[in-house]
């Protein structure tokens, strides 16, 4: 009940005061905690130093490697093999006949590596070759037939009898 007997500036002066004390102890508890915090960070500091000067005097022995004769021979299994392999497929069936470059051997773009036979090619450009011309032949004697009938002097696309196409 005797805060309630307070008057209106007492209560005011009260609450000023507090403010004052609050006002004051802050800045003091953090100077304080700044303080423990910068001497537990001095303490690692030293610890870190001590430490680093401890390993740094540790003695290292050097040895200069020197080539001696073997005492055996060292086989070890191992499997060569290329980065990339570039398979080479013919564009023919055939029969190589003659190599002009070997596994290993450096070559140009555009080289010929390798000559083919290929008689069943060779069977085929020959029919091509018989069946080309029995169709001149067959073409010759239909425009020899044609100049024979009387009055066929054109044929329908308007070329002179006689005369081929170029």
């Amino acid at each position: 009940m005797a805060h309630e007997s307070q008057s209106p500036r007492e209560a005011s002066s009260s609450h000023a005061r507090n403010r004052i004390k609050w006002f004051l102890l802050i800045p003091v508890v953090l100077c304080v905690s700044g303080a423990v915090t910068f001497f537990l960070r001095a303490q690692d500091s030293n610890k870190l130093t001590t430490t680093t000067q401890t390993l740094e005097a540790e003695q290292v022995s050097v040895v200069h490697a020197r080539q001696s004769a073997p005492a055996t021979d060292l086989a070890l299994p191992a499997t060569l093999q290329a980065y990339s392999d570039s398979p080479i497929y013919a564009r023919t069936n055939g029969y190589v006949s003659h190599w002009y470059a070997d596994i290993g051997t450096p070559v140009r773009q555009g080289q010929l590596l390798a000559l083919i036979d290929s008689p069943e090619v060779d069977q085929e450009l020959n029919q091509a070759r018989a069946a080309l011309a029995q169709t001149q032949a067959k073409s010759d004697a239909g425009w020899g037939y044609c100049r024979s009938i009387p009055g066929a002097h054109q044929d329908r696309r308007g070329i002179p009898a006689g005369r081929r196409p170029e």
